[in-house]
């Protein structure tokens, strides 16, 4: 009669510990550096809440569609340099978002011209500050206007 022998309890236990410890080691090598992003991201978000309510204010007025093409103005009216708008537009009960870049200074008025091609109208806007801060585009949601077009 063959007996068969398997391996200890104490060389299993080393076994599983040292697997438990090379998974964790592998996902730490792949996951740390989207961690410090997400740290860095969500330091940056906290200081633009900041600056958003502080340094960041807009007007938008002029808003039109005609043949397929959004137009409509802003213009900075606090310290912070926007580096664009993120554009909600609403067209026969749907919305849809589009972020125009343009750097728009304290005092400037920018008119803003957008080919929206098969939109057959527009109904209304919203316009949403864009900044930058910390190296991220960040929006300031509660600095948005709301204009209706014509």
């Amino acid at each position: 009669m063959i007996q068969k022998k398997g391996i200890s309890p104490l060389i299993a236990t080393v076994l599983i510990v040292g697997f438990v410890i090379v998974l964790a080691v592998v996902f730490w090598v792949f996951l740390r550096e989207e961690v410090a992003k997400r740290i860095e991201k969500s330091k940056a978000t906290d200081l633009a809440k900041v600056t958003c309510a502080q340094s960041v204010g807009i007007s938008a007025s002029e808003c039109s569609f005609v043949s397929n093409k959004l137009k409509f103005s802003v213009e900075g009216i606090k310290d912070k340099i926007l580096v664009g708008v993120r554009v909600r537009f609403y067209s026969d009960g749907t919305a849809d978002t589009l972020l125009h870049e343009q750097q728009i200074d304290k005092g400037d008025k920018v008119n803003i011209a957008l080919d929206l091609p098969g939109v057959s109208a527009v109904d209304s806007i919203e316009v949403i500050p864009v900044i930058m801060e910390g190296g991220w585009e960040l929006t300031c949601p509660d600095q948005l206007v709301k204009i209706t077009c014509s």
